[in-house]
């Protein structure tokens, strides 16, 4: 008989420490769950770094992450709440990141934000630069005005864009729109 992979619950010695583990993940499995659930960049660096990562889980001790540069670190933890959650193991893992006092991040991307805020130091600022780049590159001026209006990440606009291009082709680009919403998520 085949094994059916999944998970097998641990056997737990003196102070929580694992004793015989044995939890078999079905790897084909959780790559499909990250395709479905996540972009496709997202996905396969959540399954790379899942795999590479998955013992630090599986042995309960995340004192290696405390090692990790904050950007390694964020990628790790994401990966791994990616794969606890496929497991159903996420109430463990968040216990873990805090019972090692093990945080997302220390606030860069708070800082990369504001930076970015104080770099378009105003709206004029940001609505010029975009009329540049409209006026530089004509041809992209209605994809300019699609991420502008709808706030997708560049990816998503790209799919949105091309899908609006395909469903205008085929006469069906009323099924897209509705009231000022773009039916993005149906698609």
């Amino acid at each position: 008989m085949a094994d059916p992979g999944g998970v097998e619950p641990p056997t737990l010695g003196l102070g929580g420490k694992s004793q015989n583990l044995i939890i078999r993940i079905d790897w084909d499995g959780f790559r499909k769950f990250v395709y479905s659930n996540y972009m496709d960049k997202t996905a396969h660096d959540y399954w790379r770094c899942a795999r590479q990562y998955a013992h630090l889980l599986i042995e309960k001790d995340f004192s290696p992450l405390k090692t990790f540069s904050n950007y390694k670190r964020s990628h790790v933890l994401k990966a791994l709440a990616a794969l606890s959650k496929f497991l159903g193991l996420y109430k463990e893992f968040r216990d873990l990141r805090e019972a090692y006092g093990i945080k997302w991040s220390k606030g860069e991307s708070d800082q990369f934000v504001i930076k970015r805020l104080v770099r378009a130091n105003n709206e004029g600022d940001l609505l010029g630069r975009v009329r540049k780049v409209k006026e530089e590159i004509p041809q992209i001026s209605s994809f300019i005005d699609l991420i502008a209006t709808t706030g997708l990440r560049l990816v998503e606009a790209i799919n949105a864009y091309n899908l609006i291009i395909s469903l205008a082709r085929e006469g069906k680009l009323g099924n897209y729109y509705e009231d000022s919403i773009l039916k993005h998520y149906e698609y």
